[in-house]
């Protein structure tokens, strides 16, 4: 136990070091999305064709223009929650990042680039009990894993820890079918910290 305490603290102040010298990023990315069924069953396309990402700082906003339900989703890393935005309702759910709800089995690591925006994504794999998922990412746009370190939910701080870096394309990978999103744009801009604001009055149900 107690070398796992001294590896944790090591990994933390050699995270905080090497990161003074990089900028974690901060813009708008914008991606396609597919999906795709592994028989004749058709795929609900839940979140539509189309996600525009706010990233700032360990704060994300994700907004679906094109979906039949979903709206937003906004993720806080001050309290490390996601909080859900719907079509025709002022209800927003809650999630807790901090539990794990898919055990992680497996990670594995690619070096043979894909080209993604013409940049040469390396990919990682983390396969789960329920499903797999694979990041393309470029490891000249740095995050900052101090952001996500108590992320659990996807095992998304792993992620992060792993590659330091915001991906350009993810599949998720279940049973039944593959959810694909992949980076058309790319846009390095100061985002105003205003839009990851949630107001209290309208959060009404938790998950």
């Amino acid at each position: 136990m107690k070398l796992k305490i001294i590896f944790y603290l090591l990994f933390i102040i050699a995270t905080n070091s090497f990161s003074q010298t990089k900028k974690s990023f901060e813009g708008i990315i914008k991606y396609n999305i597919q999906y795709q069924s592994k028989d004749s069953t058709k795929v609900d396309e839940y979140l539509g064709n189309e996600a525009i990402i706010y990233i700032k700082h360990g704060y994300y906003r994700q907004e679906y223009p094109n979906s039949k339900y979903i709206t937003s989703v906004i993720y806080r890393q001050d309290d490390n929650k996601y909080y859900y935005f719907f079509k025709n309702t002022d209800t927003v759910l809650i999630q807790d990042c901090s539990f794990i709800l898919d055990t992680l089995i497996n990670i594995s690591k690619n070096n043979k680039t894909t080209k993604i925006l013409n940049s040469d994504c390396k990919s990682i794999v983390l396969q789960h009990q329920k499903e797999t998922l694979t990041y393309f990412y470029d490891e000249d746009i740095f995050i900052n894993p101090i952001f996500f370190v108590n992320h659990k939910y996807a095992s998304y701080d792993r992620y992060a820890q792993e590659t330091k870096s915001i991906y350009l394309k993810i599949i998720i990978t279940d049973a039944k079918s593959d959810f694909i999103m992949t980076a058309y744009d790319i846009n390095k801009i100061k985002i105003n910290k205003r839009i990851y604001k949630v107001k209290k009055q309208s959060v009404h149900k938790s998950t």
